[in-house]
């Protein structure tokens, strides 16, 4: 929904916007687990000193951690 959202309104600016969904699946625990996981990663994206070079290499190593369960990662780049 949010890449439909982005394509549908004209771009303003231009500027790249990095859009990551993972799929978790919905009950508590793994919510929980997912929030976690997704805390990791956002702080390791904000630690990258040039995130368009860096986000393939870290988007790579958070899906081979073994013990996340984390499912159909997906990242695209949209501008808005």
């Amino acid at each position: 929904m949010v890449v439909d959202h982005l394509h549908s309104r004209p771009e303003k600016s231009g500027n790249p916007v990095h859009v990551i969904n993972v799929d978790i699946v919905d009950n508590a625990e793994e919510a929980t687990v997912g929030a976690f996981a997704i805390l990791d990663l956002c702080s390791r994206l904000s630690q990258c000193d040039d995130l368009d070079a860096e986000i393939d290499d870290v988007l790579g190593e958070f899906e081979a951690n073994p013990n996340r369960k984390v499912n159909n990662l997906l990242h695209t780049i949209c501008f808005y």
